[in-house]
């Protein structure tokens, strides 16, 4: 919990504790924009731990552009940090493109080619590590760019959104909907925070607040009594909290693909747990880790 009387660092009023957005609209405690899928860490090895992708963005300016120093991506964050490189959101709908997380798009709000990198941390209140892998993965997405020849590569594009930050608003705010009434908790969570991250409008922010109290403390609630079960080798404990948790959440794969893991560990049936994860990756076919345990089944 903050503490009270906390100055907000946008305009200085004091934000009552427990509050994490200002009357201003400055978000104040970031974790709340902190997003994971917990489908992703629910490996057949046991290994509960998000595997990070080991890509590296890599620098490449075209020789017409190279009119400033040939920076590598550890060089470039130099750069910007000490504010002789700036930032800016990219040409055409403020850079918005559909691959970013919440606290991605709370960072490219406050980029706007004027502030630098150091002057972001004094908004965004983020640890200087989080926000240099932050800055390079929009300089990587083509979300932003900066006043010099910075580019790296991208490693595959994504649909980039066409409309104003309220239309952007609204479409994420649709998707979330869709997807709470699909049963699909995680992404619906994902898509509301995204909403707020961009412009955190009070009724908007008051929706968060219900959601994160109510319907996503009961999905984590069976997420964790089953993984408290797997702990203590309990596995048909366990199926049994997945099953009530399907029944409650049916458009929540992540909770498919634990019971897949789960019913393997309990008495080996890959044929059952095959039929949940070829249902797992029907509601979530991007999801590589739900690829990988049904080869890893044959």
């Amino acid at each position: 919990m903050r503490p009270t009387g906390e100055p907000c660092p946008k305009c200085g009023q004091a934000v009552p504790a427990g509050k994490w957005v200002c009357r201003c609209g400055q978000i104040i405690q970031l974790d709340i924009l902190r997003h994971q899928r917990p489908a992703d860490r629910l490996v057949f090895d046991g290994d509960l731990s998000a595997d990070e992708d080991g890509d590296t963005p890599t620098n490449r300016i075209e020789p017409e552009n190279q009119s400033t120093v040939r920076f590598d991506p550890i060089e470039a964050l130099g750069e910007l940090f000490m504010g002789r490189v700036i930032a800016r959101p990219s040409d055409g709908a403020a850079g918005l493109l559909a691959g970013l997380n919440p606290i991605e798009i709370f960072v490219l709000s406050l980029i706007d080619g004027k502030r630098s990198a150091a002057e972001i941390i004094e908004q965004s209140r983020l640890k200087k590590v989080e926000l240099s892998v932050i800055l390079l993965n929009l300089l990587r997405s083509g979300s932003i760019t900066t006043d010099a020849a910075i580019t790296v590569e991208t490693q595959g594009g994504a649909a980039e959104w066409g409309g104003s930050a309220v239309e952007y608003q609204r479409h994420e705010l649709d998707r979330y909907e869709q997807s709470l009434e699909g049963g699909d908790v995680t992404s619906a969570t994902f898509h509301l925070k995204r909403s707020v991250a961009l412009r955190p409008d009070p009724k908007i922010v008051e929706t968060l607040v219900r959601h994160l109290d109510t319907v996503f403390k009961d999905c984590d609630a069976f997420y964790n009594t089953a993984r408290y079960h797997l702990s203590m080798d309990e596995t048909a404990r366990a199926i049994e909290v997945l099953e009530r948790a399907i029944e409650e959440f049916p458009g929540e794969a992540g909770f498919l693909n634990l019971l897949a893991v789960t019913i393997v560990k309990h008495n080996g049936d890959k044929q059952d747990a095959r039929r949940y994860l070829e249902r797992a990756i029907a509601l979530d076919p991007n999801n590589d880790v739900y690829s990988q345990n049904i080869s890893r089944l044959a």
